[in-house]
């Protein structure tokens, strides 16, 4: 098996539209900071059959199970100027005026009601995020501001050490504070499918991204026993057929455990009480998912944890085009739920302690690092399937560890 991976940066020409098979409505305001995963890696893969007419069901189903992609995330410049990568910003936590304040993780008080899913254990803690900062003043979410941090002050905030505004600010052009990415939106008016001509009113708004001066996506591509790779130049990624520019920068690549593992060594002194994970990217964990399927609860591979708290700040949905269904017809596919990128799971080691805890906590950080949390599950593919890759081959739920400690999480 010949396997080749390299990281490709996207700079886009024009504003991006990303969709995710939701149709527009009025005063719904769509989540997410970067394109789905399954958005990127259909790019990716028809990047690699983008000079060829026509592509037959057995090609497309080959490229499902050669060509996987780990990302997105963005590499643009910080603060002072340095070039890095940014990722989403974490869920458990709120900004108040200059501070960003964490959350505390707490058995719910007797005169708390709770809501627990079908499929939850009775004894889930409660996530608190304070409503006002030390000042009095009302907090707002992080991402509203900040929905990128970059990789560093992530990195730090999963180890419990102080995160400032200013520190997760890209660089600035004069006195005007720039962001990484913005939002247009576009009017449009709808189309009466049976005479062709504009419906009286009936005018909707489309978002648009777009992306600041010298900030790129980047994403990892591995391709499994391809005779070729794609070569450098456009791309069309999203919606209305927006062209970008894909090259290969391995600078941009996300970064191996090693680099960051010292930090996670001395963070082990403060004695974490378990571990603490954050996605990178949206969660898809199940694809067959029904009634009472734990569709938010992953299982990472990791030996003896245990759920202790959740911070999911509601869901996201998905759904897509489907080219090779109905006998070559197209479908759209069916609708699923993802957990938000930022969203923290917190788990416990109950059976360890001391040493042992701190042997097996770095341990799960070193596997799960930049890893999907949910496997690159092996299954029979159901009629409905059969042109889906598994979650984590598209980039899903990519996970960030790290540590939570006693008196709330830091």
């Amino acid at each position: 098996m010949t396997v080749d991976r390299k990281t490709w940066v996207i700079a886009p020409r024009d504003p991006l539209v990303f969709g995710n098979g939701v149709p527009p409505a009025a005063f719904v305001e769509r989540r997410g900071a970067l394109p789905p995963p399954s958005t990127i890696a259909g790019m990716v893969r028809a990047a690699f059959v983008a000079e060829r007419g026509h592509v037959t069901p057995e090609r497309a189903r080959e490229l499902l199970e050669r060509i996987s992609v780990r990302g997105p995330w963005m590499r643009g410049p910080a603060a002072d100027g340095e070039a890095v990568l940014w990722v989403p910003s974490p869920h458990d936590g709120v900004r108040a005026r200059d501070a960003f304040q964490r959350a505390t993780v707490a058995e719910p008080g007797e005169d708390e009601g709770v809501l627990w899913p079908e499929s939850a254990t009775e004894d889930l803690r409660l996530v608190h995020l304070p409503e006002r900062g030390t000042d009095g003043a009302k907090t707002e979410a992080i991402d509203r501001d900040t929905p990128l941090w970059p990789l560093s002050a992530a990195v730090r905030w999963a180890l419990g050490e102080t995160v400032t505004p200013a520190q997760v600010a890209p660089r600035q052009r004069g006195e005007d504070p720039t962001g990484v990415i913005g939002r247009e939106h576009r009017v449009h008016v709808a189309i009466d499918n049976t005479t062709g001509t504009a419906q009286p009113g009936a005018l909707f708004s489309s978002p648009g991204t777009r992306f600041e001066r010298d900030f790129k996506l980047a994403i990892e591509v591995t391709a499994r026993d391809e005779s070729g790779a794609a070569p450098p130049g456009t791309v069309v990624l999203g919606g209305e057929s927006r062209l970008s520019f894909r090259g290969v920068d391995e600078s941009a690549a996300f970064p191996a455990f090693d680099m960051y593992e010292p930090q996670y060594v001395k963070a082990l002194d403060r004695r974490p009480r378990g571990l603490r994970v954050q996605l990178l990217t949206p969660a898809c964990v199940r694809c067959d998912v029904k009634p009472g399927a734990q569709a938010w609860r992953p299982a990472p591979a990791v030996a003896g944890i245990e759920l202790v708290a959740v911070c999911i700040p509601g869901f996201s949905a998905i759904s897509g085009w489907d080219l090779q269904a109905a006998e070559g017809r197209g479908a759209p596919r069916a609708v699923r739920r993802l957990v938000p990128a930022g969203s923290v799971y917190y788990y416990a080691l109950p059976k360890l302690s001391g040493e042992a805890l701190k042997k097996a906590l770095l341990d799960a950080c070193r596997q799960l690092w930049g890893r999907p949390i949910a496997p690159d599950e092996v299954r029979t593919p159901s009629d409905e399937q059969q042109h889906l890759a598994p979650s984590a081959r598209d980039g899903f739920g990519l996970a960030l560890p790290g540590f939570w400690f006693d008196g709330g999480i830091g």
